[in-house]
């Protein structure tokens, strides 16, 4: 019992540099919950350290599991699991939860954090329902209180928290996170110590199989370099109605950006968010989209030397940081406003 109230395991995910960057940004929330648990932080780590594999360079983790082991503990790790087994290479998340619930299982940690990512997310379910515990889905921030973990989560209403608890204190908890780039550990691990652990047992579902795997082409500029930016918001309701923010950044030739609603959604990439937990924007010229205002998302856009707010409600506070504001319904307005815009481009190019 004393084990679980302790233990807080941040899984870290190896396939590339940017993923492993997330994972740490996580480690860096547990390590300051940990804080206030009286706790220790432990990164697991699952992959194959077998080097003599001839695999095909997309069946492999890109990170090496020792030099993963040794910078997690430079960056906040007290301790390290590694599941280390030659089965492992290639990550999929029914193997990898397969593993990790059995380590649960015999270890019994207090929480078991992951990077909201897809695989983080897939991994955190399957694994909870392994191991027959509770899962904390997009959570923003822990804390203790009153002996229980409390999750800060964004509700399916816009500009709401909620506080969500475990029902059940005596089982692992999991959770899957916003990882925060201001959250990243500084301060080394102690002891710092590397546990490897055996595999006994790996059922591996025949069937499905990779045939091949590249890193993303980058084709759009980072958010923050950038001079123009349009911003979605919740406010336009559906992945549909987003897609005309695309439309008009395409137009403009700017990058798209989101506040949390759309992310959540699935309707943007998690890299395109804006405020608090998401990036900081100066850009010349923003255009806010169905967006509420609230300080979360102002305070990433609040230094843009040109802000357009478009939004149906006259009150909506976005207007009070706006340059120039516009009272209208996105669905609407926006497919004038695109065809005004490529209307303008068009008759400019023939200046030319």
């Amino acid at each position: 019992m004393e084990e679980k109230i302790k233990d807080i395991w941040v899984f870290g995910d190896l396939r590339n540099r940017k993923l492993f960057e997330l994972y740490i940004n996580v480690l860096g929330r547990a390590k300051k919950f940990a804080g206030s648990a009286c706790g220790r932080v432990t990164a697991v780590l699952i992959g194959s350290s077998n080097t003599r594999l001839k695999f095909d360079s997309h069946r492999q983790t890109h990170l090496q599991l020792e030099a993963a082991a040794d910078e997690s503990i430079s960056r906040g790790a007290d301790y390290v699991h590694i599941i280390d087994d030659s089965r492992l290479a290639l990550p999929r998340a029914d193997s990898f939860a397969s593993v990790l619930a059995d380590a649960v299982i015999r270890q019994g940690p207090m929480l078991v954090l992951f990077a909201l990512t897809d695989f983080g997310r897939e991994l955190a379910a399957r694994t909870a329902k392994m191991t027959n515990s509770g899962l904390i889905a997009q959570c923003m921030d822990l804390k203790m209180e009153k002996g229980r973990v409390v999750a800060k989560c964004p509700s399916s209403s816009s500009g709401v928290m909620a506080e969500i608890i475990f029902s059940e204190e005596s089982r692992t908890g999991f959770v899957t996170m916003q990882p925060a780039v201001s959250q990243t550990p500084e301060a080394q691990g102690n002891p710092g110590h590397i546990d490897w652990i055996k595999v006994d047992r790996l059922d591996i579902l025949e069937g499905p199989k990779l045939l091949s795997s590249s890193p993303l082409r980058e084709t759009k500029r980072p958010l923050e370099e950038a001079d123009t930016v349009v911003v979605g918001g919740g406010g336009l309701h559906n992945a549909e109605n987003f897609s005309m923010i695309r439309e008009l950044a395409e137009t403009l030739g700017g990058e798209i950006g989101a506040t949390r609603p759309p992310v959540l959604q699935r309707w943007v990439e998690e890299e395109r968010l804006v405020g608090q937990t998401g990036k900081t924007i100066r850009p010349k010229l923003l255009f806010s989209v169905g967006t509420s205002g609230a300080i979360q998302y102002t305070s990433g856009i609040k230094d843009s030397k040109v802000i357009v707010a478009i939004n149906r409600d006259k009150d909506s506070p976005v207007f009070n940081i706006a340059d120039l504001g516009i009272v209208a319904d996105a669905k609407t307005f926006l497919p004038l406003l695109i065809n005004r815009v490529k209307q303008t481009m068009t008759y400019r190019k023939g200046e030319h």
